[in-house]
């Protein structure tokens, strides 16, 4: 019970890194997609590069940091303890971190575990 007492103290921290975290997860998968990073042939090889998607897919683990550095620069303080705007900046930069690695956690259980359907091929010839 100790640790949640933790967490619920610490409750700012932990919204930012989860609501980034999950943000980051939906961009990564709907937005800035391989198919808007690159141009591809008909056989479905890359032809060329789309600056501005390839970039920003490229540069997406980055995201989460430069967000809590943001939401630092604007946000008042989170606890009693943090008191100059230097350290809110470190605390929600250090949130964002906390948010990659949840991203970085959530994208590897994903692999692992698959949603219904998905990656299933229906048998050849079948009524479907």
């Amino acid at each position: 019970m100790e640790h949640l007492d933790t967490v619920i103290a610490h409750w700012p921290f932990v919204v930012v890194a989860v609501g980034l975290a999950l943000i980051g997860a939906g961009f990564f998968d709907r937005v800035f997609t391989r198919e808007a990073a690159y141009i591809f042939d008909a056989k479905g090889n890359k032809k060329a590069k789309r600056p501005f998607w390839y970039g920003m897919r490229e540069s997406l683990p980055l995201h989460p940091i430069a967000a809590g550095f943001l939401i630092g620069c604007f946000m008042a303080s989170p606890e009693p303890g943090v008191t100059t705007r230097t350290m809110i900046i470190c605390y929600f930069t250090g949130a964002g971190v906390a948010g990659l690695v949840l991203w970085i956690w959530i994208r590897s259980r994903k692999k692992e575990i698959s949603m219904p359907g998905e990656g299933s091929v229906p048998p050849s010839g079948s009524a479907l």
